[in-house]
């Protein structure tokens, strides 16, 4: 990994877990938040440094991934029923947890209140996403259900052992993903369950046509009303496969697309009282309040031009966290033109968990670069 490319992608994702060091490392009294970001940069440093170094055979690096993926998968089972989600300031799980219990009692989701007296912003596909952990008595187990959905991600679609055990690395220590864990929050594992659907589907299909558009239908207009943003990989998936596609692929993708929307909307929106209380109380205006809508809607659309280029699964995850990344960074700049940097951190001015939306994307890019670089130098060999 000795490109401008893949140094600049890790670049970023020090970036992130630096915001997170700094934001919670400041508000304890053992070691300095400085002190804490250079040893962190100090981990992650050497662990590149020995793998690229160390030769292991394959048999103990398939031992390390799945010795790894099962302990880090118990840990954070620990960790959710450990955590009183109540005694966090993060109302994520919360939310997530008083709209459903709303739905169950035919309720509008939206207007119910949540242990920090929030709201919801989830749409009605990340509620039924969390139905499942709901009913099993914790929402925080959603967390433990990604870190396994990512593990299968990685090791069915990355080819060498090393890269597979670099995206495993950089997901355990990464401290925004611990953050997500501990605070029970779902929108890492929103993007993780994306990536994976996205990634898998491609492998599986190429899509150069339309294949499956029934339940490829199903499954995307499923996601896209999970977070809006989700619309941007889905779209670098979808829209060329779409327009290559016949007639009769067209209609049926459409038509299953609207049905499936229709109902989850319907699920959601029949028990709101009024028209009144819907402009006050839905997830669209919640979702959207920190990027001016100009820029949403280029981010948005600018996707559609470039799906024609997606011609591998590299190109597409290359392109996803490209335009995933645009919209949350200059969100970042402009409360920091607004702020001091200071209140944009630390007083959450801006909610640097944003940037979790792009933290799976960018590991499985650097994980697939990765990938590369040993393919390529094993040709050389």
């Amino acid at each position: 990994m000795r490109k401008i490319e893949e140094i600049f992608l890790l670049i970023i994702y020090l970036f992130i877990n630096f915001l997170f060091i700094y934001k919670y490392g400041i508000r304890q009294n053992y070691l300095n938040e400085f002190v804490l970001i250079i040893a962190y940069l100090f981990i992650i440093i050497i662990f590149f440094y020995l793998l690229d170094k160390i030769q292991i055979r394959k048999s103990t690096l398939k031992i390390a991934f799945f010795t790894t993926a099962i302990s880090f998968f118990l840990f954070t089972i620990f960790i959710n029923i450990y955590t009183d989600g109540n005694s966090v300031n993060v109302d994520r799980w919360s939310a997530m947890e008083a709209s459903i219990s709303a739905l169950f009692n035919n309720q509008y989701p939206y207007t119910a209140i949540d242990h920090l007296n929030g709201r919801s912003s989830n749409l009605p596909g990340l509620l039924i996403i969390g139905l499942p952990f709901y009913l099993i008595g914790n929402i925080g187990f959603l967390q433990s259900f990604s870190f396994l959905l990512f593990s299968f991600t990685i090791y069915k679609s990355i080819h060498n052992f090393k890269a597979k055990i670099l995206a495993l690395f950089l997901l355990v220590f990464s401290i925004s993903f611990l953050w997500e864990v501990y605070v029970k929050s779902d929108l890492m594992s929103n993007f993780i369950i994306i990536l994976s659907f996205i990634s898998l589907w491609y492998l599986k299909y190429k899509n150069a046509n339309l294949e499956k558009p029934g339940l490829l239908a199903g499954f995307s207009s499923f996601l896209l009303l999970t977070r809006l943003v989700s619309i941007i990989p889905l779209t670098l998936l979808i829209f060329q496969a779409f327009i290559n596609s016949s007639f009769n692929k067209k209609l049926k993708f459409i038509l299953i697309s609207t049905l499936i929307l229709l109902v989850l909307a319907f699920i959601v929106l029949y028990n709101c009282p009024s028209i009144e209380v819907f402009k006050n109380n839905n997830p669209i205006t919640l979702q959207n309040r920190q990027l001016p809508i100009f820029i949403s809607l280029v981010v948005v659309i600018i996707p559609f031009f470039f799906s024609k280029k997606v011609i591998s699964l590299e190109i597409l995850i290359k392109y996803s966290l490209v335009f995933l990344f645009i919209p949350v960074f200059i969100s970042f700049l402009i409360s920091n033109f607004k702020y001091e940097i200071f209140d944009v951190i630390n007083n959450s001015v801006f909610d640097i968990s944003y940037f979790n939306i792009i933290m799976p994307f960018l590991i499985y890019y650097i994980a697939i670069k990765y990938d590369n670089y040993i393919k390529v130098n094993l040709k050389l060999d």
